[in-house]
C-alpha cells in the first residue's frame, strides 16, 4: 500500500503514514542520562550524611582538644593548684595562668589578662584537686558529659 493511501474494507478506513517501524520504549542516552543523575544523587546524600555526623561530632573533639590542651599545659608547669572551681598554675614563663567558667565558656588568662576562651555551650564545668590529681567534669548544653583526670606532679 503506498504512503498515505486510503483502504477501505468492510467500511472500515485504514490510513498507513509509513512509520511503522518506529518502537516505542528507553533509548541508550536516556538511559545513560538517568543513571547520571541517580549516581550524582546518591554521591550528593552521602556527602550530607558525613556532614552531618561530623557536626554531632564537634563537641565531643572540642572537648577532648581542650583536655589534651590542659594536660600539655600543665606537663611543664609549676605551682598547680584549684581554688574557686578555677585551674591555676605557673608556666615556663613564670605567668600565672588561670583556666576557669564565665558564663556558659570556659575562660583560658595569662596575668589575669587577655581571654582565650577554650570551650563555648557549657551548662557546666567543675575543677577539683585531690592528692595530685585534678578532675575536671564538663556538661554541655546538647547533653553531653565528660570528665577526665590528669595527674599532676605535686611540691614535696
Amino acid at each position: 500500500m503506498p504512503l498515505g493511501s486510503v483502504n477501505e474494507t468492510n467500511n472500515k478506513s485504514i490510513v498507513s503514514t509509513g512509520n511503522q517501524n518506529k518502537q516505542l520504549g528507553f533509548s541508550m542516552v536516556s538511559t545513560l542520562v538517568s543513571l547520571t543523575i541517580t549516581i550524582l544523587l546518591f554521591h550528593f546524600a552521602t556527602q550530607i550524611i558525613q556532614l552531618s555526623s561530623t557536626a554531632d561530632n564537634r563537641t565531643d573533639l572540642e572537648v577532648r582538644q581542650f583536655f589534651h590542651f590542659v594536660l600539655d599545659e600543665l606537663k611543664t608547669s609549676e605551682n598547680v593548684h584549684v581554688q574557686s572551681n578555677q585551674l591555676q598554675f605557673t608556666n615556663t614563663d613564670q605567668e600565672l595562668v588561670t583556666i576557669g567558667r564565665t558564663k556558659d565558656k570556659v575562660l583560658r588568662q595569662v596575668n589575669h589578662q587577655g581571654n582565650d576562651y577554650l570551650l563555648f555551650s557549657l551548662q557546666s564545668f567543675s575543677v577539683q584537686s585531690h592528692h595530685g590529681v585534678i578532675t575536671m567534669k564538663i556538661i554541655t548544653k546538647d547533653g553531653g558529659s565528660y570528665e577526665k583526670d590528669i595527674y599532676y606532679k605535686t611540691e614535696s
